[in-house]
C-alpha cells in the first residue's frame, strides 16, 4: 500500500471561475464534494491530480491546452512519483473512501502538445472519482491505495 498525502483541496462553485482553496472538505457517499459544481455528477464528481504532474507542467517548454483548463479538487503529493492510480481502484483520503471511475478521456486537436506529438501526463495522471462514504478530507491527510 502506497502512502501519500493531500497537498491542496479546492471547491469550484461555477464553471470557468477560479476555485476556492479549502483546508477541509466534506464528501457525500455516491456523490462528490459538498458545494462543488460537480457534486452530483453521476459519473465522476471529484477530480484528482498529483503534484508530480503540477511540477511536470511547470517544466514544459510547450504548454498543453489543458494546463490552464484542468481544475483538480484534490491534489495529492506522491513523493515525486506518478500515482499508479487505475480505473476501479479505491483510495482512502482522510475519513473518506473514493473509487476511481475514469481518467482524462481525451486530448484536443488544437492543443500545441498534440500538434507537436508531445506526451501529456495529464492524460495519465488526471483522475475522476466518486465517494464511497461520507467523510471529511483535510489538507495533510494521508492517502492510502
Amino acid at each position: 500500500m502506497k502512502e501519500s498525502y493531500i497537498s491542496d483541496l479546492y471547491v469550484f462553485e461555477e464553471k470557468g471561475k477560479p476555485g476556492r482553496r479549502e483546508e477541509q472538505v466534506q464528501v457525500k457517499k455516491g456523490r462528490g464534494i459538498r458545494g462543488d459544481l460537480h457534486f452530483e455528477d453521476p459519473d465522476a464528481p471529484v477530480s484528482i491530480c498529483t503534484c508530480f504532474v503540477k511540477e511536470w507542467m511547470k517544466r514544459q517548454e510547450v504548454e498543453g491546452l489543458c494546463f490552464q483548463r484542468f481544475k483538480a479538487n484534490i491534489w495529492i503529493e506522491t513523493q515525486g512519483e506518478p500515482s499508479g492510480f487505475q480505473k476501479g481502484m479505491q483510495i482512502r483520503c482522510g475519513e473518506a473512501s473514493l473509487k476511481i471511475r475514469r481518467g482524462k478521456s481525451r486530448c484536443f486537436q488544437e492543443c500545441a502538445r498534440v500538434q507537436k506529438g508531445l506526451p501529456c501526463l495529464l492524460k495519465k495522471e488526471c483522475w475522476y472519482a466518486v465517494s464511497l462514504s461520507d467523510g471529511r478530507i483535510r489538507v495533510g491527510d494521508c492517502v492510502n491505495y
